[in-house]
């Protein structure tokens, strides 16, 4: 793609992200979106207990922080680690990826103070940019030996960020351009076993 083509998918997801930003929450929507954020937090829980995650921990800094945590980037990246290596997380047979390990993480970093309106609309603008990106690389990314979660996570986690936030349609799209700098990943890391959801909790930081 040329540049041109390269800013008509961002400014298109960009409008997107603002749409859904924009529209209220059906009552079945925020029942799908809670139950959503409740099993990702169980998930978190599973995927914590790793020895590789308690690594993580240890060498993600303090500065920053906020009273008793980490500082909200770090915050996401070990809730994205603990979501994908529990290997319980939701998945889209649409795209190949699981959405929650990047949407997710960004809700319970960046979240507190936030409405649960707000919440349900961007738990939904990032499952859908995911999603949809994901989609129109399935399965050739995945053939290809690329990892579809790790290569969409900083676009979810971008759209979802966007709405918490309240960006402007300008800063959405630009989020979304940076975020494609910070994509990437192999299907080649489930062969390293625990290590594997590193790749989605880098990527999700990026996002």
């Amino acid at each position: 793609m040329n540049p041109d083509q390269n800013r008509a998918v961002a400014a298109y997801l960009g409008e997107l992200v603002e749409q859904l930003a924009a529209t209220p929450v059906e009552p079945a929507d925020r029942g799908i979106v809670r139950q959503h954020l409740l099993d990702s937090i169980a998930a978190g829980l599973i995927g914590s207990g790793s020895g590789i995650y308690r690594d993580l921990l240890r060498t993600c800094g303090r500065p920053g922080a906020t009273e008793g945590g980490h500082n909200p980037l770090d915050a996401a990246m070990l809730w994205a680690f603990a979501i994908n290596g529990s290997v319980f997380e939701d998945g889209s047979k649409e795209g190949a990826c699981h959405p929650a390990a990047a949407v997710m993480p960004v809700v319970f970093a960046f979240g507190q103070g936030k409405s649960w309106e707000l919440i349900d609309r961007a738990v939904i603008a990032g499952y859908d940019v995911m999603v949809r990106l994901a989609r129109g690389g399935n399965p050739q990314l995945t053939l290809k030996g690329f990892h579809p979660t790790a290569i969409f996570a900083p676009f979810g986690a971008a759209a979802t960020l966007a709405v918490l936030q309240g960006f402007t349609p300008q800063q959405t799209l630009h989020a979304l351009s940076l975020a494609a700098q910070g994509s990437g990943g192999l299907m080649a890391a489930f062969k390293c076993g625990p290590t594997q959801p590193l790749q989605v909790a880098w990527s999700v930081r990026n996002g």
